[in-house]
């Protein structure tokens, strides 16, 4: 298996420590799951992500490695905190 990734799905959960009764309680996620979002690769550039953005309507971008692992989650807000960050500095740096 890869490095970085976890083990059993047992394993993950006793790292969780989940009870018996945590374990016994679920709830049905896949009515409201999409089974194939669109998501970039780690390597994909900020500029190819807000272009999903901008014409996808995106809220949220799922990260995937190699092995389609989600390593992380880009959001609309992330975007705008960036666009806030680079106005801040071209207002500086005229």
């Amino acid at each position: 298996m890869p490095s970085g990734h976890h083990g059993s799905g047992e394993a993950m959960l006793q790292k969780l420590g989940l009870t018996d009764a945590d374990r016994a309680s679920y709830v049905d996620l896949g009515p409201y799951m999409n089974i194939a979002p669109l998501s970039v690769q780690e390597e994909c550039s900020v500029w190819k992500a807000h272009l999903y953005f901008r014409t996808m309507g995106l809220r949220h971008l799922p990260v995937v490695d190699i092995y389609n692992c989600v390593r992380g989650i880009i959001t609309r807000k992330d975007f705008m905190a960036l666009i806030e960050e680079e106005e801040e500095r071209d207002e500086e740096n005229p």
